[in-house]
């Protein structure tokens, strides 16, 4: 089995990185393909990864004018 262990920086509205932040920190599921886990804070959720490829894909897909 190979675990996947991916960090994404945590940015403030003027976009820049927030150093003082912890990362999000998205792990693979040990048996489940098709689940992930979030992590931050310590804090972690598990979630269906189709999905949450699905809720990113709506929140960056919107009309700017």
């Amino acid at each position: 089995m190979i675990k996947v262990n991916c960090k994404v920086g945590i940015y403030n509205d003027n976009l820049e990185i927030k150093k003082d932040m912890p990362k999000l920190i998205i792990l693979s599921h040990w048996n489940r393909d098709n689940m992930v886990w979030i992590e931050i804070n310590g804090e972690k959720h598990l979630v269906v990864a189709q999905d949450l490829i699905e809720a990113i894909k709506n929140c960056t897909n919107i009309n700017r004018y």
